[in-house]
């Protein structure tokens, strides 16, 4: 099981955990099959696993925190954060309020959120206490006090990816790109950490800077990680587009529609790239595709409508703006767009 896991096969993990599990149906094998369900997206499998552990021994808080975990992942987060406040009598000392003071700052509790933290660090003042505080603080916009927490959270655990991850998030909320960027080349240069995520984060930063071939490089470092990531080849792709690479971006738009196939958004830089390429007739299916998924979206509405006056086909674009007019919750530019064109449309 450990060497099909390390190689990436997680299907063949998931079979050797589940036989284990059968064979041997102990606690720690039951765990084993829950998280590698969990990381393969079987969450109902998960959870089924978890509460058989849980039922030979209800005291460990491991299982109990998985599976508020995976609750909390399915945006069940109500639930999640009943379900660990239940457990308190049980757990005793090892109630997990790290965890609960995230799950009650999410459900801004934000008091209570905080007494959960507080008691998290004074109980164990590790990585996940502080980065526990960090995010309450983040969420009372008590961003000194956070910045001190993400930073004791990373001097108790330097090598791991994902509290640098929530540091250069917690950045990019700010709006201080630069720090955001010094923390994920930290956490990749300095510390050798080179999981995709954190690849992927960069990106956006250097993409927003307008270091356009630091996100290239980043974005390709990602792929490599995760090939079947819809929203690293989006990136990819708008970075590209924005370069005037229009084959190589709408190749990249196209992978990204393999992963993500219902986004408005993708369709419509698709449509855009098409275009620019004189694919008028593509150009327009991929505009009708990105107004069916998101009929209330005015922006691209009036950018079909443009594209569609600008190929002589005025009478649908009149059409699109009247549509739009009946689901979007804010009909003044549609409007304007109607009085604009009146010519057009008689």
């Amino acid at each position: 099981m450990e060497q099909a896991y390390d190689e990436g096969d997680l299907k063949r993990a998931i079979l050797y955990a589940k036989h284990l599990s059968k064979l041997d149906p102990i606690y720690e094998n039951l765990l084993d099959y829950a998280l590698i369900s969990k990381e393969s997206g079987k969450y109902e499998q998960a959870i089924n696993a978890l509460e058989q552990a849980i039922h030979i021994d209800i005291t460990i808080p491991d299982a109990h925190i998985e599976k508020a975990l995976i609750l909390y992942e399915i945006d069940e987060t109500l639930q999640a954060y009943h379900y660990i406040l239940s457990l308190r009598a049980t757990l005793l000392d090892d109630t997990p309020w790290a965890l609960l003071a995230v799950l009650s700052g999410e459900l801004q509790r934000l008091d209570e959120a905080l007494f959960y933290a507080n008691k998290a660090v004074h109980q164990l003042p590790d990585a996940w206490s502080f980065h526990a505080r960090a995010i309450v603080y983040q969420l009372q916009k008590s961003y000194l006090l956070a910045n001190e927490d993400f930073q004791m959270a990373l001097t108790c655990d330097p090598y791991n990816p994902e509290l640098w991850n929530s540091y250069g998030l917690f950045f990019e909320e700010c709006m201080a790109f630069d720090r955001a960027l010094e923390v994920y080349d930290t956490a990749i240069n300095q510390f050798e950490l080179t999981t995709h995520f954190l690849y992927l984060n960069r990106a956006k930063i250097h993409h927003i800077l307008g270091h356009k071939e630091d996100s290239l490089y980043d974005c390709e470092q990602a792929l490599e990680q995760i090939p079947n990531s819809g929203d690293i080849w989006f990136l990819f792709a708008t970075i590209l587009h924005e370069q005037g690479d229009f084959l190589s971006a709408l190749h990249a738009y196209n992978q990204s529609l393999r992963y993500i196939k219902k986004d408005a958004s993708i369709h419509f830089c698709k449509a855009q790239v098409l275009e620019a390429l004189g694919n008028i007739q593509q150009a327009k299916t991929s505009y009708q595709r990105a107004v069916k998924l998101d009929k209330s979206n005015t922006e691209i509405r009036l950018a079909f409508a443009t594209f569609l006056i600008k190929h002589n086909l005025s009478l649908q674009a009149h059409a699109i703006i009247r549509e739009g007019i009946d689901y979007a919750d804010n009909t003044a530019s549609l409007e304007r767009f109607l009085q604009k064109h009146d010519n057009l449309f008689l």
